[in-house]
C-alpha cells in the first residue's frame, strides 16, 4: 500500500496527477491517494510546473500481526483487486485529517 500526499505550497490550476493503470488522477494540495497493492502507477506534474510528492509505502507485513485488526480492517483492501486507488480530498474532514497525519508521520521520520 502506497500513500502519496500532495503537499506543495501553491496549488497550480490544473494540480498534479497520478497515473494509475493507465487512469489519471488529479492530486490538489492536501489531497492524499492510497494505490492498492500490485497496481502500475508513477506521479508527475501538469503542464511540466514543479509539483511536490510525499510517498509513503506501509509493507502489508506491518499489519499482520494484529490478526482482527488485518482481517476487518487491511484484508478488505489489500485483497479488493478491483479497488486500484483510493483517492482522499482535502476538502473533505477525513481526507484533510489523513493527509495530516500521513505529513506528521513524514516529518518524524
Amino acid at each position: 500500500m502506497r500513500y502519496y500526499v500532495n503537499g506543495k505550497r501553491t496549488i497550480l490550476n490544473e494540480g498534479d496527477s497520478l497515473m494509475v493503470n493507465g487512469k489519471r488522477t488529479i492530486l490538489n494540495e492536501g489531497d492524499s491517494l492510497m494505490v492498492n497493492a500490485r497496481q502500475m502507477h508513477y506521479g508527475y506534474a501538469c503542464e511540466q510546473q514543479d509539483c511536490y510528492f510525499v510517498c509513503i509505502l506501509f509493507h502489508p507485513s506491518l499489519f499482520v500481526n494484529n490478526q482482527v485488526l488485518y482481517d476487518q480492517h487491511f484484508a478488505p483492501i489489500l485483497e479488493n483487486s478491483s479497488l486500484e486507488y483510493l483517492l482522499l480530498h482535502a476538502s473533505d474532514k477525513t481526507g484533510r485529517t489523513v493527509s495530516e497525519k500521513l505529513l506528521e508521520i513524514v516529518h518524524f521520520a
